[in-house]
Formats: C-alpha cells, sequence, structure tokens
C-alpha cells in the first residue's frame, strides 16, 4: 500500500491506494497504533481500492465530503462524454462507507471524514488469476483514460482538503442525511414493532429531538456570514490580520472534528453488542455485511 501526506501549513490528508483485502488489517493496525494522534492530526482521507473496473463514477463517503466531490468532478471531463463528470454524476446517492476498504479504520474507528472513489460498471473477476495488469490494459481501460481521470480527481481532491483556508466540508449534506436516515431509522422500528404485544415500544423522540436540534445549529453555522469570511474577486480572502485568520482555522477545526465528535469513545457498553470496533455512532457496516453500507448505526 502506498500511503503519502500532502501537508500544508494547515492540514493534513491522507490518501491511499490499496489493495481489496489484503491490506485492511494493516491499515487497522495502523490506526489503532497511532490512536489519537491521527484524530489531532489528520483531516480526510481519500481511498482507492478496485480504482478502475468500468467507466462510471462512482463515490461512497461521509456526508461532509459531498460538496468538494462535486466541484472537483467540474473540473474533471468524462474520457467518453468530454462532460464535465459533475453534470452526469449526482452527489445525492452517495452512500455511506462499508468495511471492506483501507477506509474502514479511518471513518469507522478513527472518525476522520473519508471517501471512496473510483470508476466502476464492469463485472470484474476480482481476487482471481483474472484480476491483473493484461486484463486492464486489454480490457478494462486500455488508454488508461479513466486511471488519468481517476487520477487528476484525487490531486483535486487532495488539494481542496489541503489547501483551502476553510476546509470545504458540506454540513448540510450531514444534516441532511442524518434526517434521512432517522425517518428510516423510524419506519423500520415501525415494521419491528408490529405483531408486538401490546405496551411495547421504541421511543426515538430523544433521537429525533437531537437531530432536530443539529439542524437548527447547522444551519446556523452554514448561514454564517462575517466579515472574515469575505473574498475578493480572485477568492482571496479580505482581512488577513491574525483574529480574522484564527476565526477561519476555528471554523476549519470545527467542521473536521464532526465526524469525530460522533465517535463513542467513553462509554463503557456503549456501542453496538458484538460491533463494539465500529466506534462512530451514526455510521456503521450493514449488521447482515461488511461489505454492505448502513448509515444508521442503532
Amino acid at each position: 500500500m502506498l500511503r503519502s501526506t500532502i501537508s500544508s501549513a494547515r492540514r493534513k490528508c491522507s490518501p491511499s491506494v490499496g489493495v481489496d483485502v489484503l491490506f485492511v488489517d494493516r491499515s487497522r493496525e495502523f490506526v489503532e497504533e497511532i490512536g489519537d494522534a491521527i484524530r489531532d492530526n489528520v483531516i480526510a482521507y481519500i481511498n482507492l481500492d478496485a480504482a478502475v473496473t468500468g467507466t462510471d463514477f462512482t463515490a461512497a463517503g461521509s456526508p461532509a465530503m459531498r460538496y468538494a466531490v462535486k466541484k472537483v468532478l467540474g473540473r474533471v471531463p468524462d474520457p467518453l462524454s468530454q462532460k464535465l463528470l459533475n453534470t452526469t454524476w449526482d452527489s445525492r446517492k452517495m452512500l455511506g462507507l462499508a468495511a471492506g476498504g483501507d477506509y474502514t479504520a479511518f471513518q469507522h474507528h478513527a472518525g476522520i471524514s473519508s471517501l471512496d472513489i473510483s470508476f466502476s460498471g464492469r463485472g470484474i473477476p476480482s481476487h482471481s488469476c483474472y484480476d491483473n495488469f493484461a486484463r486492464v490494459k486489454s480490457v478494462v481501460d486500455p488508454s488508461f483514460a479513466f486511471h488519468e481521470a481517476l487520477a487528476k480527481i484525487l490531486a483535486l481532491l487532495a488539494l481542496e482538503m489541503a489547501d483551502h483556508l476553510i476546509i470545504p466540508f458540506d454540513m448540510m449534506a450531514y444534516s441532511s442525511v442524518l434526517k434521512e436516515q432517522t425517518e428510516k431509522l423510524h419506519d423500520l422500528v415501525q415494521e419491528k414493532l408490529k405483531g408486538a404485544p401490546p405496551g411495547l415500544d421504541f421511543d426515538l423522540q430523544p433521537l429525533v429531538k437531537a437531530v432536530e436540534t443539529s439542524q437548527g445549529h447547522i444551519i446556523k453555522f452554514t448561514q454564517m456570514n462575517e466579515g472574515w469570511m469575505a473574498q475578493d474577486l480572485d477568492g482571496m480572502y479580505i482581512q488577513t490580520d491574525e483574529w480574522a485568520v484564527a476565526q477561519r482555522r476555528s471554523r476549519s477545526i470545527r467542521m473536521g472534528n464532526f465526524d469525530k465528535h460522533l465517535l463513542d469513545l467513553h462509554i463503557p457498553g456503549g456501542r453496538a453488542s458484538g460491533r463494539e470496533w465500529f466506534r462512530h455512532m451514526v455510521m456503521a457496516p450493514d449488521v447482515s455485511s461488511n461489505l454492505l453500507p448502513y448509515q444508521s448505526r442503532h
């Protein structure tokens, strides 16, 4: 696995190019070994696993990453149609992360906002003798145009995360996902309670109220329009004094910590039984299969 860190004076973003399954345990060991250091020093994680198996751009990850992905796709054309990829990809369909890649330890255990990107579509015999360079060159991507496009997307995403003075996280997208998944959880509970003995109930109101409260705070946070946020026509911030710089840094840190604050770190027995290693209280793999994403954890 190739792991590199792109760093600016402000933050770090870790891209990873891995081999599916083979290095998942090593990523887990890496994250567990450095512990709190990764939460204190890494703002985002971008993963490539089965990077190119077709022609359809796909992305899965933390809802906070949606805006950055959509923005970057507006600068990269589809190798076939030559249309910008943001015109053909619907960010609202971005799935959560399962547990079949190196991102698992970062998102589910360390609370690092993570993203897995690829071009997919064709049925590739994964983990077989046909899963090799020759097949890629002859069948999957003969001109390597999709590999080139994905490399551009990865590089631009890394720059978005590392170099913007205010990290481009999409808090409104996260708010929408929380509301959507709470509604799905409510429907699931009602379905499970059908035919249950009289008086048996499961009160979701504390969760509903918590999500509504968070939505109000996120809307207020997103609509904030202070002087230190103003930019000129070239995209440069107008206020450059120490106070303004500190405010922009604080805003980035608060967004970068959102996923981290959703970790269950200090409540003994508070995590789902048998799945204690998955510490994120909102996102976790589906209980039926670690290879399927499931956003509402409890």
